[in-house]
């Protein structure tokens, strides 16, 4: 149980709606009662929601900051598949797609055709046990530890790999905020926190990307004092 709660590192600090976070918690509480009632293959099957929720948030950080190379990745996609992608107007809307597919888009993160087997190969795991098959595959809470640590895993390996994607939406909020008579919000501490982490659906982990973020290649910018600022008040926040 200790290891699945790493996955809320991973998930977004806050939500643009209540009905996203109340979905997410549900199925947080989900996993956690069944683990704890011994019901290790429903507890499965929520906790791969939680990380197929987790893979489609990555996307839709991919969608909004790669955006042109979002596009040219298009290609080869069906043009419903396409529609889904270039039209949703929530991460969850994803979910409309076959789950396997969704994978493909970390391409553009620069994961090689084998690793994105890799990271889909879950799928086929929780199809094993959500079907009406007459097995009950996952018993015992060894099997089922030894699947929430794969899942893990492969979330932090999503994770190095959105490294550049994640610096490239910071530069973007750091050079677009540091004017604070132009910006959405005056006080830099309301900027940070509704457009940096709400608005982009930032995980703790990203804001600990961000911390690390060379912030010196903008002293060029008018406002670098301002970017200053803002980069030490990211710095001082703790989600985890």
């Amino acid at each position: 149980m200790d290891e699945a709660y790493k996955i809320h590192d991973y998930l977004p600090v806050s939500y643009r709606n209540p009905e996203e976070q109340e979905y997410v918690e549900f199925l947080w509480s989900s996993f956690e009662l069944n683990y704890k009632e011994g019901k290790y293959q429903f507890a499965f099957i929520a906790f791969h929601m939680l990380y197929m929720s987790a893979v489609y948030f990555n996307v839709w950080q991919i969608r909004r900051f790669a955006e042109e190379d979002f596009k040219k990745a298009m290609i080869g996609f069906g043009k419903d598949d396409e529609d889904r992608l270039m039209n949703a107007r929530t991460p969850f809307d994803f979910s409309r797609m076959n789950e396997r597919t969704v994978f493909r888009l970390f391409r553009l993160l620069g994961c090689a055709h084998d690793r994105i087997g890799h990271l889909a190969k879950s799928v086929e795991e929780r199809n094993d046990s959500a079907h009406s098959n007459g097995q009950l595959v996952i018993r015992s809470q060894h099997t089922l530890d030894r699947k929430i640590s794969k899942i893990i895993q492969r979330i932090e390996e999503i994770q190095e790999q959105s490294w550049e994607t994640i610096l490239r939406c910071y530069e973007l909020f750091l050079t677009n905020s540091q004017d604070p008579e132009a910006r959405e919000h005056y006080a830099a501490e309301d900027q940070v926190r509704e457009v940096l982490i709400h608005e982009n659906y930032m995980s703790p982990q990203d804001v600990e990307y961000c911390k690390t973020a060379p912030i010196d290649k903008l002293k060029g910018e008018p406002g670098f004092a301002e970017i200053e600022n803002l980069h030490a008040l990211v710095i001082n926040v703790s989600y985890q």
